[in-house]
Parts: structure tokens; sequence; C-alpha cells
């Protein structure tokens, strides 16, 4: 059998995948992050990552994100973030420990239904 690419596997992903850069903002998208923004979601890349998340929330997953870059280790994180039309939709993120360039690879699962 033989293995799925990262970018075919990335493309596939029914739940929202980014990459972050070291700033922060969002570099990468797949097409289920897309989907949040009802088609306007290439207008999305290259913005904070935080620009998207509750402004009560945004300390807290400033300080997560700057953990995640400083140790090895993942970041799991349930914040709302705002999607098409300016509403919020509950999210868990988990995000890899950054790589040599400080980039982050996220990937999000819709938990509105439980919050």
């Amino acid at each position: 059998m033989q293995a799925l690419s990262p970018e075919l596997f990335y493309t596939m992903g029914h739940d929202p995948m980014l990459v972050l850069s070291a700033h922060g903002t969002i570099e990468q998208a797949n097409d289920a992050f897309f989907r949040l923004f009802d088609g306007i979601g290439e207008m999305q890349l290259n913005r904070p990552f935080l620009s998207f998340v509750q402004a009560d929330y945004q300390s807290l997953v400033s300080e997560r994100l700057n953990q995640c870059r400083e140790a090895v280790g993942e970041l799991m994180v349930t914040v709302p973030f705002r999607c098409a039309g300016g509403y919020y939709r509950w999210f868990e993120w988990s995000c890899s420990a950054a790589d040599a360039t400080g980039r982050l690879k996220c990937v999000a699962r819709d938990v509105t239904h439980y919050e």
C-alpha cells in the first residue's frame, strides 16, 4: 500500500487545517477552512489567526501559541472562532510543535453543538 502524501491528506481533510507563520499569520489553509467563509476564504490568507478568535479569548490563545512555539508539544484550545457573516462557532484547535522555521500546523474540530 502506498502512503498518502502530506499534500493529499491536507486537501482531503473535512476539518479546517492551517499553517501559521512564526508571526501567527495564516500562510496556508485547506478547503474546509475556506468553506467557513462562504467562498471568500482566499481573502483570509496572510491575516493574523488571532483576528478570528473572539476578543475575550485572544490573550489565552496568544499565550498558548507562544508556549507551542517555545516547547516541544501540542496545543489544544477550544475557542469561539469568527466565520462568514460575523457569527461565531466553537472550534477545538490542535496545533503541532513549531518546526525549525517557527511555523505551526493546526487542525480544528467544530464543537459548537457541545458548547
